[in-house]
């Protein structure tokens, strides 16, 4: 029993401590050349190959050559030599496991793998929210920020002043005689436009200031808020031309009708700024879980976590991201509707923010939960700060190793090819302009824009001008 437990311990610590790609060097395995030779074309020479399957039909040697390479491999990305004596010791004990052993330890590993792809197909589906490292879509400095703060501060102060004005301008024209009350009412509407102007200038502070949108989504923000300028200003002239009542009656209904569709446009990009964030916050929590779940791994070695149970934990995460899809989905309806039913498709927007709040709010504590316990238990303290030593350091050798964006521009198209991290895509644009592909890569793996800037290589392939001189000269 106790050697069972071993095999599968060390099938969780293999599969948490390694990428999947085959070291190319020799090992100290006892499998013959020719079995090496075949795994490493199998998973190499088929990339897009399912990792479950090419496991599957791996023989029982194959899997210990497999875990084997996947140890060399992670020894030669250790920095201090206590994390590479610790692969050598899991190198000797996979190396004398018996057969029965190697055929649970592959067992063990095309259902570890399994449940991986499960959950990367879960988080690509909802591919709009993964951020890179630091959550965010942009990034300001503290000086850009404080000085957004400041002109969001004068901009409130703007509004309350310009919504002052309002109020005594109305009580003027209550209190005018005839003949003063075109000049009056001018005045009125004119502090009516302030306020809605000081109104947009929070809202494009906002937008602005916000690092859980991307260029794209606040470049789209913005041009509604432009939008909204150039129509005060033209009821502006429209107010200032004015020469009898009526005419300054039909500027107010006009007025009026902006006011109140500026107000609830308004409010959606808010709630959309709002939602974003929130997103940000889901994604930090989904990185949570993975983190949570390699710490387990390599904990079982040495503490016993058979009474963890992250059932809890994980049906939070997914209240949360399903509260999060809805309330983008009312923001997205609201942005069409009017009157009530825009009121009320955001307040339900609102609700479901609340609802993914309370979620995440609940999943992390959990989580701190899980790992105090652990910590309490006996060497549980030791060993949890060893596991994320090592997992410090794996993590920064896979980074300089993984990070890098490419780009082969040929025929009028562009062929994208993402690694950072544990985003991995590829796609295929219609374009050949760099900033639309770079806002294209920003808004599809939620990588800051300064971020693709820094990894994109862009690679011009040149048409075949011969191919196509031979076609001219057959016509």
């Amino acid at each position: 029993m106790k050697k069972l437990v071993a095999v599968l311990v060390m099938a969780l610590l293999v599969l948490s401590a390694v990428p999947l790609a085959l070291a190319d060097e020799g090992s100290d395995s006892t499998a013959s050349v020719e079995t090496r030779t075949e795994i490493e074309t199998e998973v190499n020479g088929e990339r897009v190959r399912d990792k479950a399957t090419v496991i599957s039909e791996l023989g029982k040697e194959g899997v210990a050559v497999l875990v084997t390479d996947r140890l060399e491999n992670a020894i030669e990305q250790c920095e201090s030599e206590s994390c590479k004596e610790a692969l050598r010791e899991r190198i000797a004990h996979v190396n004398s496991l018996s057969e029965e052993e190697k055929a649970r330890l592959k067992v063990r590993m095309r259902e570890r793998e399994e449940s991986e792809e499960d959950f990367k197909e879960a988080r690509r589906k909802h591919g709009k929210f993964r951020l890179e490292h630091e959550f965010k879509a942009r990034v300001h400095s503290d000086a850009d920020l404080q000085e957004l703060r400041v002109r969001f501060e004068a901009a409130q102060e703007e509004f309350l002043a310009a919504r002052e004005r309002v109020n005594l301008a109305l009580e003027e024209l209550k209190q005018a005689s005839a003949e003063l009350k075109l000049e009056k009412g001018k005045a009125y509407l004119n502090a009516l436009l302030d306020t809605l102007e000081n109104h947009l200038a929070r809202i494009e502070t906002k937008v602005e200031a916000s690092e859980h949108l991307t260029e794209q989504e606040a470049t789209t923000l913005q041009a509604e808020v432009d939008e909204k300028q150039a129509e005060i200003e033209a009821l502006g002239a429209k107010i200032d031309a004015a020469s009898t009542r009526d005419e300054l009656k039909e500027v107010a209904m006009e007025v009026k009708e902006l006011l109140a569709d500026a107000r609830d446009k308004g409010k959606v990009v808010y709630e959309h700024v709002i939602s974003n964030k929130f997103a940000g916050v889901y994604v930090q929590t989904e990185h949570l879980r993975v983190k949570l779940t390699k710490t387990l791994e390599r904990l079982a070695e040495k503490v016993d976590i058979s009474t963890v149970d992250l059932t809890e934990f994980d049906a939070a995460l997914v209240r949360a991201q399903t509260a999060i899809d809805s309330a983008a989905e009312k923001l997205k309806a609201a942005k069409e509707a009017e009157g009530e039913a825009k009121e009320a498709l955001i307040k339900e927007a609102q609700d479901f923010r609340e609802q993914a709040k309370d979620a995440l709010k609940k999943a992390r504590k959990l989580a701190e939960e899980i790992l105090r316990d652990l910590k309490k238990a006996e060497g549980g303290a030791e060993a949890l700060e060893k596991v994320q030593e090592e997992e410090k350091e794996e993590v920064e050798a896979e980074t300089e190793a993984e990070e890098e964006i490419d780009v082969e521009i040929k025929n009028g198209t562009a062929d994208v090819e993402v690694e950072v991290g544990d985003i991995k895509t590829e796609f295929t644009l219609q374009t050949t302009d760099e900033s639309a592909i770079i806002a294209e890569i920003v808004a599809r793996t939620g990588l800051s824009e300064d971020k693709v800037s820094g990894l994109i290589k862009f690679e011009t392939e040149e048409a075949d001008d011969d191919e196509d001189d031979d076609e001219e000269d057959e016509e």
